[in-house]
């Protein structure tokens, strides 16, 4: 999960975003929040009840369709005579393996920072009943004359593996992108950024696009100008930053599953276009992996300063700070 210098590997970002992603979305269906006043603003620690379910569904999900795909497998022969004899020791000892495997990946402090995850350890505790379930997996002779149970409970364990599959996917996977590169009406666009406060004395100010080329800025706090200020890009330049928002498929991102830090500046882009509105929202200097999509997306925001200058506005000495 982790590089040496202690930053984020792409791999494990990734999965920390992915996970994340998939325990707002439970959290937004079960109306939860966090149970921590100081996280209300913050994005990932949310409720522990969305991670905890994130990752017990995950770990069901993919347990039933295994389990239906053994339950086929111990029909056949080969299956039989090569491990008929050891199903019971490959049992007993997978469970602990995917477990310890998982817990690799980061089920404890280095993926939850703020709580530990209860539902491995529970899971974990279950490993003893893949013995006795070593006897469903894999049976010396098939039944010669399945009973009409049989055939029904045998239908609903594949009807279950096939929803299994569906939650995984609807758990784990990003959500519908909008390419803004080509919107229907470009003249309807609008992108706001904000720059927002820290614990110290970061400018505070913001800066909104038009998709006739207009732009106008406003500063509020720890800027040389306060403005107002208004300005107009070209349609290259217009072009060039939509491709740069396209590239961190920004209408697909889920912000509240970000990497944060407590006293950092953060940026706030919100993006209207075609009937469509997305607001995200990224600490500026926590980003987690150096290609991921926080950060693509916090080089974005970058890119709106640098194509309309606000340094100019923006930057100031000591004779603004506090």
């Amino acid at each position: 999960m982790l590089n040496n210098d202690g930053s984020f590997s792409d791999e494990g970002y990734n999965f920390y975003y992915a996970f994340f992603r998939g325990a707002v979305r439970v959290n937004d269906l079960l109306h939860l929040h966090s149970s921590n006043p100081s996280f209300g603003p913050l994005p990932n620690p949310g409720s522990q009840v969305g991670s905890e379910f994130m990752f017990t569904l995950s770990i069901l999900c993919l347990a039933i369709p295994l389990y239906a795909t053994l339950r086929l497998v111990s029909r056949m022969r080969v299956s039989q005579l090569i491990l008929g004899r050891f199903a019971c020791l490959l049992t007993l000892f997978a469970v602990p393996f995917f477990y310890l495997y998982g817990n690799s990946y980061g089920f404890h402090l280095a993926l939850i920072p703020f709580y530990d995850l209860y539902s491995p350890w529970l899971l974990f505790l279950t490993y003893p009943l893949s013995l006795l379930l070593s006897l469903l997996f894999w049976k010396v002779l098939p039944d010669p004359q399945p009973t009409q149970i049989d055939t029904w409970l045998k239908r609903l364990l594949f009807v279950s593996s096939g929803a299994s599959l569906l939650l995984l996917v609807a758990l784990w996977l990003p959500g519908r992108g909008y390419s803004l590169v080509r919107a229907k009406h470009p003249e309807m666009l609008t992108i706001k950024m904000t720059r927002e406060r820290c614990r110290g004395s970061c400018p505070v100010y913001s800066v909104t696009v038009r998709g006739d080329g207009s732009v106008e800025y406003v500063g509020e706090q720890f800027v040389l100008d306060r403005g107002p200020h208004m300005e107009s890009l070209s349609k290259d330049q217009l072009q060039t930053l939509l491709q740069k928002f396209d590239d961190a498929d920004f209408f697909a991102l889920e912000g509240r599953a970000f990497a944060w830090g407590w006293d950092t500046p953060r940026v706030r882009v919100s993006i209207s276009i075609d009937g469509r509105t997305k607001e995200v929202s990224s600490d500026a200097y926590y980003v987690g992996a150096k290609s991921g999509l926080q950060e693509v997306f916090v080089r974005a925001a970058a890119e709106l300063d640098k194509v309309v200058a606000s340094d100019r506005w923006v930057k100031c000495d000591v004779s603004c700070r506090p």
